[in-house]
């Protein structure tokens, strides 16, 4: 059953390349923004108010441009707010008195404040250098912040002369220079900061006790790349500075959240020992007595927007369930877990009123785009608040999309989405797109998802699967990737295509595949080991792992998939690499790669295309991107992206010469 379903009966066309980057985007993710960027979607602790962000491509200035929006809880008196543009890290004050958020000045990250009745914006804190994360005392007199300790007037005098050189992944440095990062107080009565720690570590995360008395924070010691395990919870009191370490062990904590009554925290981590390969789970701890426990209850997937119960007796959040993400509240005495929904597709909770009566969440699923909804908190009176891409049901011709389980070789069950264009009439077979997804712990899940939609409208049946590794299963199958790197992939991903072939559906002449990050890497693999697929997209990946392995962010081979280091088993990061076997390829293959990555380093895919081309056994191109990141696209790019990797997959798969006609 789906919650809310696409009204038109009538489509007239197909998903275009345009269509997908002017699509307006709220409340989620969005597909075309630069790396880490989130629409914001806040609710004022009375309920009665939603505070939205969107953003939509401005081909002008080749950006996305956010705009932002006040409107009632009941879908009334929508109200811009051009006063907020260029803000982030937007945070309703506990009395809803403020509404506030971070701003460039000359350069550094401070704190500002809207009154939202008096639409009057005061800048808060005159920090030296940048706010980096902050949260308000429950009274609304007090900001406690974190920011990076400033140079000395000689050490800055010296530093703009050309001084910036420094010791890689020592003290405060990782791959770039940095400071240490400490907490900082601002006093609203007399805008005063004062430093409330001073030391040598890196405040991520950071919450406030109700009666502003304590705060708890997520530090590392250090800012070594491939070391996030070395995040530790903490706890500072605010009178006299006092730090008590609450964890020691080489897990990383995340998400601290203090009980209303301030007697315990909640927080998310792996394991309490190690980084085990998990999912990650809730533990409750008493920052007092050091006392804690696992939360065993809440163990398929991520999970989202965190909160407690207004009673203390329960967490709630929005968690993945196979495809399916909805609203669950755990019991925390009796670790007991109960779905507050049940709907089919991805229901996510975004913000709560402060006695979680209400709240407001996107909804999604494979024929609806993401949009913005309030409703009881017993998913009761739903209000659509926003509608902003009607016109895809109006005028759209969409994939229809089915959940399918297929066999791998070894047995295990493999769940994953198959789309076919919405005008298939099952009669003849036609090409299959396999995509492969990142991560290598996401999945495929019950959303919309553009480039599916786009590839059906060119006639493609699209395949992805929730292979090993992938999140929203438990532990167990994202623990069945350790020593299955590549080879048990692999096999997951061509069960799958024999799978659909078996249907009837695809044409086994006709075969394409694409990834990005980890999609990139197994892509590259998939190439190296079969000559069945007639075009490759291969984005962002890594090929040589040995290579990788510092440049890059890859804790996670070292840390859960290979059983010993790169510098003890070479042989053995070589078999698990897609470069040591990269005479194998004859698919005609694109190679994509923005040159500013530091996820998965630039010189993966170079390294690559090089070889491809060299030994010139089927067409290779590179698409090089200078300046952009792992994902960081801008709308210009983004566009010149889709063509060429359309125009490659019509080209080798189909033989037709696809032209993406000049935007007017």
């Amino acid at each position: 059953m789906v919650l809310f379903a696409a009204t038109s009966s009538l489509q007239a066309r197909p998903l275009t390349v345009d269509d997908i980057i002017d699509m307006v985007s709220v409340g989620g993710n969005s597909h075309l923004a630069p790396d880490g960027y989130q629409e914001t979607v806040l609710m004022s602790p009375d309920g009665r108010q939603v505070f939205f962000s969107k953003s939509v491509a401005e081909w002008a200035s080749n950006q996305r441009r956010s705009t932002f929006y006040f409107i009632d809880s009941d879908g009334s008196n929508l109200t811009a707010l051009p006063e907020l543009e260029g803000g982030s890290a937007f945070r309703y004050s506990p009395r809803g008195t403020y509404l506030s958020f971070t701003r460039a000045v000359d350069g550094v990250a401070q704190v500002f404040a809207l009154a939202p009745e008096a639409r009057t914006v005061t800048q808060l804190s005159r920090h030296p250098t940048d706010v980096f994360t902050y949260a308000w005392t429950g009274d609304e007199s007090t900001i406690y912040f974190a920011a990076e300790d400033a140079r000395s007037p000689e050490e800055q005098r010296r530093y703009e002369m050309g001084a910036d050189w420094f010791f890689v992944d020592e003290g405060p440095n990782g791959r770039i220079a940095a400071s240490w990062r400490n907490l900082w107080q601002l006093s609203l009565s007399d805008s005063a900061s004062t430093q409330i720690s001073s030391e040598e570590f890196i405040v991520d995360e950071l919450d406030v006790s109700p009666d502003g008395a304590r705060v708890a924070f997520v530090a590392r010691p250090d800012n070594r790349r491939n070391y996030p395990h070395a995040a530790e919870l903490h706890v500072v009191d605010t009178t006299d500075g006092e730090i008590s370490r609450l964890t020691n062990n080489r897990a990383p904590e995340s998400m601290p959240l203090w009980s209303p009554d301030g007697t315990r925290l909640a927080y998310y981590a792996p394991d309490d020992e190690n980084y085990e390969l998990t999912k990650g789970y809730l533990w409750i701890i008493d920052p007092d007595t050091g006392q804690y426990r696992k939360l065993l209850s809440q163990s398929a997937g991520d999970i989202y927007s965190l909160t407690w119960s207004a009673d203390g007796r329960s967490l709630l959040f929005s968690e993945q369930q196979g495809m399916d993400r909805n609203l669950f509240r755990l019991d925390v005495e009796d670790d007991v877990l109960s779905a507050v929904t049940t709907g089919s597709g991805t229901t996510t909770v975004l913000a709560f009123s402060a006695d979680q009566s209400r709240m407001a969440f996107s909804y999604t699923d494979f024929e609806t785009p993401l949009d913005i909804y309030t409703a009881n908190t017993d998913m009761s009176d739903i209000v659509r608040l926003t509608h902003e891409n009607p016109w895809i049901e109006e005028d759209i011709t969409l994939a229809r999309t089915e959940i399918v389980r297929w066999e791998s070789a070894d047995g295990l069950e493999i769940e994953g989405i198959l789309s076919v264009p919405g005008d298939y009439d099952g009669q003849d077979r036609i090409p299959l797109l396999v995509m492969i997804h990142g991560g290598p712990n996401q999945q495929f899940a019950n959303e919309f998802y553009y480039d599916v939609h786009l590839y059906a409208g060119l006639g493609y049946a699209v395949l992805g699967g929730n292979i090993r590794g992938s999140s929203g299963y438990g532990d167990d199958f994202i623990q069945a990737l350790i020593g299955q790197v590549s080879d048990g992939e692999y096999e997951d991903v061509m069960a799958g295509v024999d799978y659909v072939i078996d249907r009837g559906i695809a044409d086994p002449d006709r075969l394409a595949v694409r990834g990005w990050s980890w999609g990139g890497v197994l892509g590259s693999w998939v190439i190296t080991q079969t000559d069945r697929f007639k075009a490759a997209s291969i984005g962002a990946g890594v090929m040589s792992w040995l290579s990788e392995m510092g440049p890059g962010f890859n804790w996670d081979l070292t840390e859960w998939y290979m059983d010993e280091s790169h510098w003890d088993d070479p042989d053995g990061w070589r078999e698990v690499s897609s470069l040591t076997y990269v005479q194998n390829v004859t698919t005609p293959s694109l190679i994509i790669h923005g040159d500013d990555d530091w996820y998965s380093s630039y010189n993966q895919s170079l390294i690559f295309y090089t070889a491809l081309r060299d030994i010139g056994k089927a067409p290779a191109r590179f698409i090089s991107y200078p300046g952009r990141g792992h994902e960081d696209f801008d709308p210009w790019a983004q566009r010149a992206r889709y063509d060429e990797e359309v125009r490659w997959m019509q080209r080798y798969v189909n033989g037709v010469d696809w032209r993406l006609p000049e935007r007017e």
